[in-house]
């Protein structure tokens, strides 16, 4: 049998191991905080950039139907029609850049 002496150091030696581990769990924890919360900045950034984009392309929708919606209300004003053909220019060059390359 165990002597009294050797269940105290045996008990010893387990409480260090587990304040060890509570230390190096501790320094991870913090660890994965601070990336946590970069990662978090990272996509709010992006989140803005998003909200940003889908504004405006909302507001380049608005203003293109109201362009053609005025084409159609004046068929004879030459502005608007040079406009709605610009518009279709600009869309068929961007479409042409989205189509994957084969």
């Amino acid at each position: 049998m165990s002597t009294l002496k050797e269940i105290c150091k045996e008990q010893t030696e387990l409480l260090n191991e587990c304040r060890q581990n509570i230390k190096e769990l501790t320094e991870e924890n913090e660890r994965l905080e601070r990336e946590n919360e970069q990662k978090t900045k990272v996509i709010s950034l992006y989140k803005k950039a998003y909200e940003k984009t889908h504004k405006g392309w909302f507001r380049y929708r608005e203003l293109t139907n109201h362009i053609r919606a005025m084409k159609f209300a004046s068929p004879y004003s030459y502005n608007y029609i040079h406009l709605v053909n610009f518009i279709k220019e600009l869309e068929r060059a961007d479409d042409a850049t989205k189509t994957p390359k084969k």
